[in-house]
């Protein structure tokens, strides 16, 4: 093979892979767009949109979308239903780290962060991931940039709470889909990188072996 034309199949691999990278931390129809076509057309019907589906045990490909709580810096719950941010990990809420020689409870800062993001504003999540479970599912989140008219599609962010997490510092980037996010992050030592940190999931060992 020469090298031109080995030159030409890694730009091809790696174009390939950004693609595929891409397709995958962006949701292949934006799931508040999905939520206000369905609500547009059940009030053009005159009928009550269903907007999150009605199952008692979640399945694998649900969305959910209305009011959200942070549990912490990575969980949200639905109507007490609770889902994981899909590809981060932020401190447990009892987690400590150091900043500036003192503990610092970095779990509170995490869940206060993701708190912020939301606003009180509607969530919009989906399933997202290969390895999915009704009782532990992770997922994409979005949320509005703000109210609108009962009558009218509403304006949303394109970032996803899950890629906002890591550019404030709030959490880590676990699957190499927000690297790039995460590293200038660290350079501007937003959040976390301003301290003295155990990962979450080194945190979460040490206290098991405890």
């Amino acid at each position: 093979m020469t090298r031109r034309w080995y030159l030409l199949l890694l730009g091809a691999a790696v174009l390939g892979f950004g693609i595929y990278a891409y397709e995958t931390a962006k949701p292949w129809v934006h799931p508040i767009k999905q939520a206000d076509a369905v609500r547009l057309a059940a009030l053009e019907n005159k009928a009550a949109p269903q907007l999150v589906p009605a199952a008692e045990e979640p399945t694998p490909t649900q969305e959910w979308f209305g009011d959200a709580q942070a549990v912490d810096g990575d969980t949200l719950a639905f109507d007490g239903h609770e889902v994981h941010l899909w590809a981060v990990d932020a401190p447990e809420l009892d987690q400590t780290c150091e900043r500036a020689g003192k503990p610092w409870r970095c779990g509170d800062f995490a869940k206060a962060e993701l708190e912020k993001l939301i606003g009180g504003r509607t969530v919009a999540c989906r399933g997202e991931g290969p390895e999915q479970n009704a009782e532990h599912p992770t997922v994409l989140c979005f949320v509005r940039t703000a109210r609108c008219a009962q009558d009218e599609a509403c304006q949303t962010s394109l970032g996803s709470l899950n890629l906002a997490m890591v550019k404030r510092g709030a959490a880590m980037d676990i699957e190499g889909h927000f690297g790039e996010i995460e590293d200038d992050a660290q350079q501007a030592r937003a959040g976390l990188w301003a301290s003295s940190f155990k990962p979450p999931w080194e945190w979460r060992g040490v206290e098991a072996g405890h």
